[in-house]
Protein backbone atom coordinates (compact mmCIF):
# COMPACT_ATOMS: atom_id res chain seq x y z
CA UNK A 1 0.00 0.00 0.00
CA UNK A 2 2.85 2.39 0.77
CA UNK A 3 4.32 1.81 -2.66
CA UNK A 4 0.96 2.62 -4.24
CA UNK A 5 0.69 5.85 -2.26
CA UNK A 6 4.23 6.83 -3.19
CA UNK A 7 3.47 6.20 -6.85
CA UNK A 8 0.29 8.24 -6.63
CA UNK A 9 2.09 11.13 -4.90
CA UNK A 10 4.85 11.05 -7.51
CA UNK A 11 2.25 11.07 -10.30
CA UNK A 12 0.48 14.06 -8.74
CA UNK A 13 3.77 15.93 -8.53
CA UNK A 14 4.51 15.17 -12.17
CA UNK A 15 1.08 16.36 -13.24
CA UNK A 16 1.57 19.57 -11.27
CA UNK A 17 4.92 20.14 -12.97
CA UNK A 18 3.38 19.58 -16.43
CA UNK A 19 0.48 21.92 -15.68
CA UNK A 20 2.92 24.55 -14.36
CA UNK A 21 4.91 24.36 -17.60
CA UNK A 22 1.70 24.81 -19.60
CA UNK A 23 0.73 27.73 -17.39
CA UNK A 24 4.11 29.34 -18.03
CA UNK A 25 3.60 29.06 -21.80
CA UNK A 26 0.05 30.42 -21.63
CA UNK A 27 1.16 33.37 -19.50
CA UNK A 28 3.93 34.18 -22.00
CA UNK A 29 1.35 34.19 -24.81
CA UNK A 30 -1.03 36.28 -22.70
CA UNK A 31 1.63 38.94 -22.16
CA UNK A 32 2.11 39.23 -25.92
CA UNK A 33 -1.56 39.51 -26.81
CA UNK A 34 -4.01 39.65 -23.90
CA UNK A 35 -7.15 37.82 -24.94
CA UNK A 36 -10.02 36.59 -22.81
CA UNK A 37 -9.64 32.91 -23.66
CA UNK A 38 -5.97 32.98 -22.64
CA UNK A 39 -6.92 34.43 -19.27
CA UNK A 40 -9.55 31.72 -18.80
CA UNK A 41 -7.04 29.00 -19.76
CA UNK A 42 -4.50 30.45 -17.30
CA UNK A 43 -7.10 30.38 -14.52
CA UNK A 44 -7.92 26.73 -15.24
CA UNK A 45 -4.24 25.76 -15.27
CA UNK A 46 -3.63 27.64 -12.02
CA UNK A 47 -6.39 25.65 -10.33
CA UNK A 48 -4.95 22.41 -11.73
CA UNK A 49 -1.46 23.17 -10.39
CA UNK A 50 -2.89 24.09 -6.99
CA UNK A 51 -5.00 20.91 -6.84
CA UNK A 52 -2.18 18.54 -7.80
CA UNK A 53 0.30 20.16 -5.40
CA UNK A 54 -2.17 19.94 -2.52
CA UNK A 55 -2.87 16.29 -3.32
CA UNK A 56 0.84 15.44 -3.52
CA UNK A 57 1.48 17.18 -0.19
CA UNK A 58 -1.42 15.40 1.53
CA UNK A 59 -0.27 12.02 0.22
CA UNK A 60 3.27 12.75 1.39
CA UNK A 61 1.98 13.48 4.89
CA UNK A 62 0.02 10.21 4.93
CA UNK A 63 3.09 8.27 3.82
CA UNK A 64 5.25 9.91 6.49
CA UNK A 65 2.66 9.07 9.13
CA UNK A 66 2.55 5.44 8.07
CA UNK A 67 6.33 5.16 8.07
CA UNK A 68 6.54 6.69 11.53
CA UNK A 69 8.53 9.74 10.48
CA UNK A 70 5.78 12.23 11.16
CA UNK A 71 6.57 14.85 13.79
CA UNK A 72 3.79 16.78 15.42
CA UNK A 73 4.40 20.55 15.63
Amino acid sequence: MNADLKTLARRRGQRARIAAARLNAVMALYQRSPQGWLRAKAAILTRQVNYHLRQAHALGRIIERQEGRWRQP
